[in-house]
């Protein structure tokens, strides 16, 4: 079916919208006057215009008040309409949109107003226009399509008709059923919009509020079918007054608009694309940073060990169970430090993935790439979040770990870095190469800025150095062996070997961090956690920093198992687009959006997910354009046991994210607890949710950058995301600077 949208949808100058909306791939537009008032262009330009750009001109709207007025008012009336028709042969417009009438001076008289109708049709019909009558939601005595139909029926006139809005209808509650019982030749034109479902005046939820199909919660796709069924042949067109789009750029704005009416057709089963590929988990997240100590630090306090270095990038692979981490020193804003940049999503078929990315119009993007490269595709969500389509671990696919090389780790000594991340100089075995990489990828704008470590374009080489002396390194010259340290083995992980003190609490020397403060109770187990094990407490030597390096060869069982969700910060003006894009493109489903309170304003939240929730990412948007720019995205790792995770983290010199005693006086009123849990997480820092599926407990690592962690344990089947705690994380966070 031909599409068209209408320019009071898009932001910018009438030239820039037609543009766009050509760009996106429309058929024609709606001429809203306004518009055209505003232009420099003589409407025999925009005539032009249109025509150059491929673009058909099929509604100029709207033409007001016209109807079962009093006559002196409807002389007027007709006076009007003349000129506008007038303007209206100049553009090339056949049609013409007019609304029930809102004057104050229209009566209740469905007689006189189809006389009035007819006239003005006549006065139409001698300039080649067609007259489509809509009931606005609000009109004064028309306010439904129905009563708008008997009063076209009853004028009888082959240059008037009816047109159909799905804001009109649909917000009213009126059945679109009788819609079939129209003759297809009536219905001059359709106008959609969808909306969120608001208990609101009608007016001003129209004028403020709409969004395009699939972004609200109107059945939008089931009114198509009702005209359709009617015999309606005409264009698909979008009429959508949203505040939000007004002030966003024209050219993405009008590219998710027309893909919201392709997802619309191929759900009416007129248009037929590439089938959606659901992700069936997370391959990777890949943090972008200029310095890569920071975050390197926090990983490996989280329990990571650095496994794999790219083979010609800057980029190191971080491992815990099945959660993977890359840290990229590409060019990040150094003002802004680290950032989530990529996500790979494992998918079925990778390259059918792709297929349907594009067949909805969000291109493969360009990637540089060595020969020996894994063949990767990506696309870039709405906030400019790349995504990968992988494979990981199934041989008839390209995998994207055969781009990194074994990173081999050794033991260090006291006052030397652990051999994990930047700045911590590796000591390696005899006859050990270091992986060495070069590369920084490019970063530009949106769609093809800072591109994943897998990704575009390649940099000169950083060197790789290797320990010779307890705290001293050297250059590592190609085809170089190591020098081994003192005893020349890998030491063992501390805790494979240490036994915490009998009181819970880990034994430390002086100047090393605890996981407790110092003179707070033991703490007791809470219910649906195992004791603490072993391997859970570090000791660490007088003196040393982290003494020994999270080791891929001998790691303890991970507390992290996989990454539970991301969060991702939206542009203010691209939040309902990023819901519409994770769904359709992506194949995942989408939850209610929710408002969560921020210190300094009310932040927007909406979950996208696949079926059995190994695919999670949370869209967060602020209350006003710059409030993107605050809030920082997050990675959540699963765990089964957060008080173990929370407790090792702290004992690895690491942050959490400091929570007020009031909030667990709250919690003692909402909830029951075993003795001492409550206390435990009190002292670490822990929040905890319930709900009719299970539990859900999780806790919050300081901010590096524009990057923090979450580690989260879900018992029973728990859906949710501590929505009831973000008010209270936000605070702290803010409070804390992060």
């Amino acid at each position: 079916m031909r599409t068209a949208i209408a320019t009071v949808s898009l932001s910018g100058t009438l030239t820039e919208k037609l543009t766009a909306a050509s760009r996106a791939g429309f058929d024609g537009v709606e001429i809203f006057e306004n518009d055209l008032l505003a232009s420099r262009l003589a409407p025999e330009e925009v005539r032009e215009r249109c025509a150059d750009l491929g673009l058909s001109i099929d509604l100029y709207q709207p033409m007001r008040d016209m109807e079962a007025v009093p006559e002196e008012e409807f002389s007027r009336n007709l006076r009007r309409a003349r000129r506008k028709f007038e303007v209206m042969r100049r553009l090339g417009a056949d049609t013409v949109l007019v609304c029930s009438s809102v004057h104050a001076a229209a009566v209740d008289d469905d007689e006189l107003a189809a006389r009035q109708l007819s006239q003005l049709a006549d006065l139409a019909q001698e300039f080649g226009i067609r007259v489509a009558y809509e009931a606005l939601a609000w009109g004064r005595h028309v306010s439904t399509y129905d009563h708008a139909w008997r009063i076209v029926e009853a004028a009888d006139h082959p240059a008037l008709g009816t047109c159909l809005d799905s804001f009109h209808i649909l917000s009213r509650g009126s059945d679109p059923k009788a819609i079939a019982d129209i003759p297809g030749e009536k219905i001059f034109f359709l106008q959609l919009a969808d909306a969120p479902l608001l208990a609101m005046d009608v007016l001003q939820w129209s004028r403020h509020y709409r969004c395009f199909p699939g972004q609200g919660g109107f059945d939008v796709a089931g009114l198509v079918r009702h005209v359709l069924r009617a015999g309606y042949d005409g264009p698909l067109s979008l009429e959508v007054f949203n505040d939000v789009f007004r002030q966003a750029e024209a050219g993405p704005a009008a590219v998710d608009a027309h893909r919201s009416l392709l997802v619309l057709q191929e759900s009416l089963g007129s248009v037929e694309l590439p089938g959606p590929v659901v992700p069936t988990g997370v391959a990777f997240a890949e943090l972008v940073t200029p310095d890569a100590e920071p975050v390197s630090e926090v990983l490996g306090a989280l329990g990571f060990a650095r496994t794999a270095r790219h083979r010609s990038k800057p980029v190191d692979l971080w491992e815990q169970g099945e959660a993977r981490v890359l840290v990229n020193t590409g060019p990040a804003v150094r003002r802004e430090g680290t950032g989530l940049a990529a996500i790979g999503l494992e998918s079925p078929d990778p390259a059918g993935a792709a297929r349907r990315a594009e067949a909805l119009l969000s291109p493969v993007l360009p990637r540089r790439r060595a020969t020996t490269d894994a063949p990767l595709d990506a696309v870039a969500a709405p906030d400019g979040t790349e995504l990968f389509f992988c494979a990981t671990g199934r041989p008839e696919l390209p995998d994207w770990r055969g781009d990194f090389e074994d990173v081999v780790h050794t033991a260090t000594t006291p006052g030397v870095h652990a051999a994990s991340g930047y700045g911590a100089h590796p000591a390696t075995a005899p006859g050990a190469h270091v992986a060495t990489g070069s590369g920084v990828p490019a970063a530009t704008g949106r769609g093809a800025r800072d591109v994943t470590g897998l990704g575009t374009q390649d940099a000169p080489g950083l060197g790789a150095y290797t320990a010779t002396e307890p705290g001293a390194c050297a250059p590592k010259q190609p085809g170089a062996h190591a020098r081994t340290t003192p005893g020349g083995q890998a030491a063992s992980e501390p805790d494979a070997q240490d036994t915490p003190a009998p009181d819970a609490h880990t034994a430390t020397t002086p100047g090393v961090h605890t996981a407790t403060e110092p003179g707070a109770p033991a703490a007791t187990r809470p219910r649906a956690h195992t004791a603490p094990k072993p391997d859970a407490q570090d000791t660490t030597a007088p003196g040393a920093q982290n003494t020994t390096a999270p080791d891929a060869h001998t790691a303890p069982t991970p507390h992290v198992t996989r990454i539970d969700h991301l969060a991702l910060v939206q542009p203010w003006h691209q939040f309902d687009e990023a819901a519409l894009f994770h769904r359709s493109v992506l194949g995942l489903s989408a939850q209610e959006s929710v408002d969560v309170a921020d210190p300094y304003g009310l932040l927007r939240s909406r979950a996208v997910a696949n079926g059995d929730g190994s695919v999670r990412i949370v869209l967060t948007v602020g209350a006003a354009p710059r409030d993107d720019t605050v809030h920082a995205q997050h990675i959540a790792l699963a765990t089964d046991d957060v008080v173990a995770a929370a407790r090792r983290f702290l004992a690895a010199g690491g942050r959490l994210l400091p929570i007020p005693a009031n909030y667990y006086d709250d919690l003692a009123a909402r909830f029951e607890f075993a003795d001492g849990e409550l206390e435990t997480y009190r002292e670490l820092g822990i929040l905890y949710d319930r709900d009719a599926h299970g539990e859900f407990r999780h806790c919050y690592t300081r901010t590096v950058g524009r990057v923090f962690f979450e580690l989260v344990q879900r018992d029973g089947g728990h859906r949710g995301y501590g929505a009831q705690n973000a008010p209270v994380r936000l605070a702290a966070q803010h409070l804390t600077g992060g």
